[in-house]
């Protein structure tokens, strides 16, 4: 009976079980956050890629692109007008 007794009262395996649930919340709750934030994020992507494909790189490194550089700088781009 005494075995019987200390099998009743210890609570060791609770212990687990408590870190079992508690992670399973957390990964429940991460999905969740996931899902939520995913379509904002998708729509900020393909906001961004929208207004970055009308730029145009210049690919030489001869200095021949400064002038541009500068003459720009002044005047800002239809995108970025567009999307105030």
């Amino acid at each position: 009976m005494n075995q019987f007794n200390t099998f009743i009262t210890d609570d060791t395996g609770a212990v687990t079980v408590e870190w079992v649930v508690v992670t399973a919340a957390v990964v429940g709750l991460a999905l969740a956050t996931m899902a939520v934030v995913s379509g904002g994020v998708e729509d900020l992507s393909q906001d961004t890629s929208g207004a970055m494909s009308d730029y145009e790189i210049d690919a030489d490194f001869d200095g021949a692109g400064e002038a541009n550089a500068e003459d720009e700088a002044d005047e800002p781009t239809d995108a970025v007008n567009a999307q105030f």
